[in-house]
């Protein structure tokens, strides 16, 4: 197995600061492409979110995981208007017909007039902690010029005519989700074996960019799958976000930059915290390959309508309450994972 300095760390500073030098940012850019087509997978520093913030959100994400179980399903995600925005408890998050050893709490960007569809709902909020809605908007709004920046050095890194104008368009009016992933020990007797899968079983991610920010004190609990098949352990370094492509970026680009397949395998029986942000496209985006990545014999893949993927993976099987059988493996027909 691969150590963790195989995943290469990239200084996003030159892409956030006005005053660095083209030269800076072609160094930038080089480094994203070169992280993208290897593993689809790196550490992410320079980023300007403050380390403060990034300690406070995993301190009400403990703080949230720690309330009774009666107060967390009063924001239950099946009573939610949508059914995707709330609480899920131990084992409702469903991975490959498996239920993972993790709760969830998903927030997702709101719209006006919210209803009953698919993901136009209204996020529900807890009452406690008092503080999480407001940091967590703080959060989100410090993160989405970070996401816009990567994309742009994503564009420039492919170096093909009209690169960095498609990314930029995918996601000029972003939306956005947020998890606050809760994980106990796997020896957690809670989910009965016969459906227990792991921490959290081998997926792609749906949409854009996923920054992660996880307890930097527990180890040894995210894999990366290589190009080999090995798994690469993707600990977290202080400071750092792991930053993976999703699903969105493997369409774009005809498979030059790939979704990674990535799993949790928490093995501690110390409770671990991990936050996803999610940087999607726009809602309504439909996301075309670029023919200048097509090589060789490789043909373009096809165009995926982006809220129709995502509905998919949200939707068909991703959760499933307690006590219910679990009747769909839920397939994401891009990567042919969970």
């Amino acid at each position: 197995m691969a150590s963790r300095a195989s995943l290469p760390v990239i200084d996003i500073a030159p892409y956030l600061d006005p005053c660095s030098t083209p030269a800076q940012r072609a160094a930038t850019a080089t480094a994203v492409d070169s992280a993208c087509r290897d593993f689809g997978f790196f550490y992410l520093i320079g980023h300007g979110v403050p380390e403060e913030l990034r300690q406070e959100m995993l301190r009400l994400g403990h703080e949230f995981f720690s309330l009774p179980q009666a107060e967390k399903d009063e924001i239950s995600i099946f009573n939610s208007m949508d059914r995707v925005r709330g609480y899920a408890r131990l084992g409702e998050n469903v991975t490959s017909g498996k239920r993972d050893v993790l709760e969830g709490y998903d927030i997702y960007r709101e719209y006006p007039n919210p209803s009953k569809d698919m993901l136009r709902g209204a996020q529900i909020w807890p009452s406690k902690p008092a503080t999480l809605r407001s940091t967590v908007l703080e959060y989100v709004e410090r993160l989405i010029p970070v996401g816009q920046a990567l994309m742009r050095a994503m564009g420039d890194g492919l170096g093909i005519p009209n690169g960095a104008e498609a990314f930029e368009e995918i996601v000029r009016d972003p939306f956005w989700g947020l998890k606050f992933n809760g994980y106990p020990s796997l020896s957690t007797p809670d989910i009965a074996e016969q459906e227990k899968g792991i921490s959290c079983g081998e997926h792609t991610d749906y949409g854009g960019l996923t920054f992660l920010l996880a307890d930097d004190h527990i180890k040894s609990a995210l894999e990366v799958e290589d190009k080999s098949g090995d798994w690469i352990k993707a600990d977290p370094i202080p400071g750092a976000y792991v930053v993976n492509i999703g699903d969105m970026v493997n369409v774009l680009t005809s498979n030059r930059y790939t979704a990674t397949v990535h799993r949790v395998i928490h093995r501690g029986s110390v409770p671990r915290v991990s936050i996803p942000f999610f940087f999607e496209p726009s809602f309504a985006t439909m996301v075309k390959p670029l023919q200048g990545c097509a090589e060789g014999n490789v043909l373009p893949k096809a165009s995926v309508n982006y809220y129709e993927h995502m509905c998919h993976m949200l939707y068909d099987g991703r959760f499933v309450e307690s006590g219910k059988e679990v009747e769909k493996v839920l397939v994401n027909v891009i990567s042919l994972k969970g």
